[in-house]
Order: structure tokens, then sequence, then C-alpha cells
């Protein structure tokens, strides 16, 4: 299998002012992934400062310290351009680590969608 068929990737729509993004080939935002994701992540932050980007993190069941580090430079670059971050549909272990960490009062978090399986 090539390896860019299982590199993490984000896909990435507009919606007026919004910009939703969904995480693909990845369930698991771990240290293996970590380096990708910040570089996605950082990519957007940088092209869309002014924007308000929601993250839908309704297939990510774990992530790690260092995907949080991403998420928060994400969601610091964007509030410094006027733009916003949103977290949606965590699942809830995800869920769970915001909470522990305290990142749930600091990120926009909104409740998984109750008509998705």
């Amino acid at each position: 299998m090539p390896a860019d068929s299982i590199e993490p990737r984000l896909d990435i729509s507009r919606e007026g002012d919004r910009i939703l993004v969904r995480f693909v080939n990845c369930t698991s935002l771990n240290e293996y992934s970590s380096d990708r994701i910040g570089q996605l992540l950082a990519d957007l932050g940088a092209k869309q400062p002014e924007k308000h980007v929601v993250l839908d993190m309704s297939n990510i069941q774990y992530l790690t310290s260092t995907v949080l580090g991403h998420l928060l430079v994400l969601h610091k670059r964007l509030a410094a351009g006027g733009g916003r971050l949103t977290l949606d549909n965590p699942r809830p272990a995800v869920r769970e680590v915001l909470h522990v960490t305290m990142l749930d009062q600091v990120f926009d978090i909104q409740p998984a969608d109750q008509t998705a399986a």
C-alpha cells in the first residue's frame, strides 16, 4: 500500500465565512501523525486567519498532548487574526481529555450531532 494513501490529511470545505475541516485517514491523532497534523493545521491557520474554522472531531478516538498543543497554536493564530476555532462533535474520550486538561474552558466545543451514529 503506498505511504501517501494512509497519510493523514484534511478535507476542507467552505460554508460562507466558515471553514469546515474533517480529518481523513486517521482516527487517532497520536505521536506518529502529530507532525503532519501540526503542519496541516499551521498551514490552515496561516491561510485563513480571519475565518471561523470548525474542526469535525467525530471520527477522532484519541489525541495526544502534542496534538493539543497544535490545536492551541491554531486557536491562538485564528484569534489573533480575528477568526475563531470550534471543535465539533468530539467523542466522549476526546471530550474527557479536553476536560481533564481544562482546554474545554479555552476551546469552543460543540456537542456531538444527536442524529449521528
